[in-house]
């Protein structure tokens, strides 16, 4: 998911700065950013010669520091872990200034919970980006309980840069908007199977 929000953020022509844990890690990310450059370019979204403008927008580190240092919005994309993300956003709020907007790509856990053991949980906010993020226009942002609402405006006014299209999660619920009414389709569907109102899929062999 990182490396192709990444690649939204380059293709709307924002400098990027992406962190990877190691050299194998972002060697990978910008080895998919190429092939998925390449293949918006055979769809005739943007002509060969953009692909290296693009590339050469997102700048590749392995310091958290130096992103601290770079960066006015940080969007993280880790494992849906909250410890992890707790951790991350502690020592994130403590090297960031305090104008810096700190935004979790989590699909369903609480940014307040996330903020929670930092000192300034006014500027983090969830940006939850449905994959491909690079692709699909849907971002749903969810404030936490402290969220203020300059963090949201320049977390919509990123977005809609980035040629998205958010909405506004004013609750936090499990889930947000998007994964429940994903799922609540999906009880549907499975109720409609176990009815016996679908019949079976017949294959065809010649």
């Amino acid at each position: 998911m990182g490396h192709s929000i990444a690649l939204a953020a380059a293709w709307a022509g924002l400098p990027v700065t992406l962190h990877g844990l190691d050299r194998s890690e972002t060697e990978n990310a910008q080895s998919a950013i190429l092939d998925k450059l390449k293949m918006l370019s055979r769809a005739g979204l943007f002509n060969p010669d953009t692909i290296e403008l693009i590339r050469k927008r997102i700048t590749i580190t392995h310091s958290i520091d130096e992103i601290a240092s770079v960066s006015s919005f940080i969007i993280e994309a880790i494992p849906e872990n909250m410890d992890l993300k707790k951790n991350l956003f502690q020592y994130l709020d403590k090297i960031c200034d305090t104008d810096v907007i700190l935004a979790t790509n989590t699909s369903g856990l609480s940014p307040t919970m996330i903020a929670l053991d930092t000192l300034n949980p006014q500027r983090t906010v969830a940006c939850h980006f449905w994959n491909p993020p690079h692709l699909v226009p849907l971002v749903e942002v969810i404030r936490g309980e402290k969220t203020n609402d300059q963090t949201v405006k320049r977390a919509l006014d990123l977005l809609i840069f980035m040629n998205k299209k958010p909405i506004l999660v004013k609750k936090e619920v499990p889930g947000f908007v998007g994964n429940r009414l994903q799922f609540a389709l999906f009880r549907e569907a499975q109720y409609i199977l176990e009815q016996g109102l679908l019949r079976k899929r017949i294959s065809m062999q010649q």
